[in-house]
């Protein structure tokens, strides 16, 4: 287990986690994005430095409309706000997402690793979620995708972020596939939950 500010090379098996963080398992965020050149097999990572990237980005993501430069030009992404399955504390994942109509589809690829990351795992816990998109808020609930459904996303995030390949070469496991389905009211605003409510809209994608 590592400790808070322990140094340790990069390895897709062995994932800093930091439970009292709020951006708790983030690592996956640059796995997610196909940020390859932040997480080059031989590059020093801290727990802190994980923590402090989400944050960064995180915050970059709000201050932007949903926009995040540097590795993640271009992406999709969207900020998954769920409950830690053990811990029932909130937690916070950067991602890189596929439109799909009214559904927002992530995956659950950690870089590759053996295991599923803890946000996937806090979804099977409890599927009812909320994400943030652009500068709004949208309740969502998750449905795992599988079978020909699940391949045919998979393959087109692939085409969109092709280091969506790796991860399948990296693991024996199947990747798990996710739709994020809006069941709400649309809020206006990122940060804490419950911020201003906003008339009911049909999600689009940008």
């Amino acid at each position: 287990m590592s400790s808070p500010g322990e140094t340790h090379r990069w390895n897709p098996t062995r994932l800093a986690r930091s439970s009292d963080s709020p951006y708790h398992g983030g690592i996956e965020l640059t796995a997610c994005a196909g940020a390859a050149a932040a997480t080059q097999p031989g590059s020093l990572l801290t727990v802190t430095d994980i923590n402090e990237r989400n944050a960064r980005v995180i915050q970059e993501f709000r201050a932007n409309a949903g926009t995040v430069g540097g590795p993640f030009e271009g992406a999709t992404m969207l900020l998954l706000h769920t409950e830690g399955a053990k811990s029932g504390q909130p937690r916070v994942n950067p991602l890189v997402y596929l439109p799909d109509g009214e559904r927002y589809v992530i995956i659950a690829s950690k870089g590759g690793s053996p295991e599923d990351p803890q946000w996937y795992r806090n979804l099977l816990a409890d599927p009812n979620a909320e994400i943030e998109v652009d500068t709004r808020r949208i309740p969502v609930r998750a449905t795992m995708i599988t079978g020909p459904e699940r391949d045919e996303l998979y393959a087109r995030q692939v085409q969109r972020r092709p280091a969506f390949a790796e991860y399948e070469k990296r693991t024996t496991r199947t990747i798990p596939v996710i739709a994020l389905e809006p069941i709400g009211e649309v809020r206006d605003g990122g940060g804490a939950p419950g911020g201003p409510r906003s008339r009911i809209e049909r999600p689009g994608h940008r």
